[in-house]
């Protein structure tokens, strides 16, 4: 039988540059401080030169947590988040 965890999604929507705060890769740490890691989504309605930053960014972070997180980034493009 699977955990809460398993069922979770954190879902985080943006428009704006999200590299600057760190604010996703300080969120994904302190749910691993916590035990407590679920995928986490970026819903990403941001202009293609912000998307870009974010992209860039979102990537680095997965490298470094590398294989400790799932991590999706979806942009405006993309006509089901889900299925």
């Amino acid at each position: 039988m699977g955990s809460i965890k398993d069922t979770c999604v954190a879902i985080i929507p943006t428009i704006h540059n999200i590299a600057p705060s760190k604010s996703v890769e300080c969120y994904l740490q302190q749910m691993m401080l916590e035990g407590f890691v679920m995928p986490m989504c970026i819903v990403d309605n941001s202009e293609s030169p912000i998307y870009e930053k974010n992209r860039i960014y979102l990537e680095e972070v997965k490298n470094r947590l590398k294989g400790k997180i799932a991590l999706y980034h979806f942009g405006k493009g993309k006509k089901k988040f889900f299925l």
